[in-house]
């Protein structure tokens, strides 16, 4: 189930770890968790299923 409900940002993906790099606003105001973060491919591409809403800038 989905567990957040506003925006993240990908920063980069790791093709030969299948991670992608996270940078999550939210975090930056809860002390304690990581603004930047890795995450596991398969984590991310569950996450991402639920709603399937993304922006790409390029």
């Amino acid at each position: 189930m989905l567990s957040n409900n506003y925006v993240i940002a990908v920063d980069g993906y790791d093709a030969s770890s299948n991670r992608y790099y996270i940078s999550d606003p939210y975090n930056d105001k809860c002390s304690g968790q990581e603004y930047r973060y890795w995450i596991d491919g398969e984590t991310f591409e569950r996450i991402y299923n639920e709603r399937k809403h993304a922006i790409l800038v390029y």
